[in-house]
């Protein structure tokens, strides 16, 4: 998100301040000196309308292991017809789910200037295939859309809130992770007292892991009120917009819940 907000700011500034933005691409200038000096009006007038744009994570990581275990042994013995054969199958099958939920929440302005570049280095993350959330997510795209539909006056808030315009991006993956072994013997030739026939083991590992979040940007209410009051504001518009998604998303964890016997009434 971070270098997102920073691509976005540098090109705007670019169009005003050319000598800046080839600074702040090159590291000669932190943002926060940017931030802090004297812009283009045009720069300054768009810094102190989007700084304050608070932006929401909801995340929900889901993560469910199956354990299926089992083996089996056979006894047989010879006799003048045949073999006689007895069999035993054993199995134990565990099952694990595990849910976490945590929310965040920051600012256009912390996001460029205050988060440290030891911490996260500006340059473009490479994409994380095992688990992608932690990542590149591509996110260029998504704040690019709501600084569009911001600009042209479109975008409009929960109820509760239609005064703050909120957008919103839910981004799901799932990894899946399995091993199996069966391994085993048999002995063709057996004698006429019991013994081992036949042997084998099932090792049956798999893991599901669903990562989600929800990003959702909203700026301060156009009105004239005290700075923190519209701050907070918007945080509430971003945690009401954010509980309608996750309303919905746990109506189907709780369906899933019901295939383990779990009953929440």
């Amino acid at each position: 998100m971070r270098d997102a907000i920073r691509g976005y700011a540098i090109e705007y500034i670019r169009s005003f301040n050319p000598e800046t933005a080839h600074d702040l691409e090159s590291g000669r200038i932190t943002f926060l000196s940017a931030y802090k000096s004297k812009l283009h009006p045009a720069v300054r007038a768009m810094v102190d309308k989007y700084d304050g744009v608070t932006v929401g994570y909801a995340f929900t990581f889901d993560i469910k292991e199956d354990n299926n275990n089992g083996g089996g042994l056979t006894l047989g013995r010879a006799f003048s017809r045949g073999a006689d054969t007895v069999g035993f199958t054993a199995n134990l099958n565990l099952q694990r789910r595990n849910i976490r939920n945590y929310r965040q929440l920051d600012t256009f302005a912390d996001l460029a200037t205050a988060l440290s570049d030891d911490r996260c280095p500006f340059e473009k993350n490479k994409p994380n295939y095992l688990y992608p959330i932690f990542g590149s997510l591509g996110l260029d795209k998504f704040v690019g859309a709501f600084l569009d539909a911001n600009q042209s006056q479109r975008l409009v808030g929960p109820p509760e809130h239609p005064d703050v315009p909120t957008m919103s991006e839910n981004l799901q993956f799932t990894t899946k992770v399995g091993a199996s072994a069966n391994p085993g013997f048999t002995i063709t030739a057996v004698k006429k007292v019991f013994e081992i026939a036949a042997f084998n083991i099932k090792f049956d590992e798999n893991r599901e892991d669903l990562h989600q979040v929800i990003i959702t940007l909203a700026p301060p209410p156009d009105v004239k009120a005290p700075q923190a009051a519209r701050i907070a504001t918007t945080r509430q518009a971003v945690r009401i917009e954010q509980a309608n998604a996750i309303v919905v998303q746990n109506s189907q964890y709780l369906r899933d819940f019901s295939q383990f016997g779990v009953n929440f009434r």
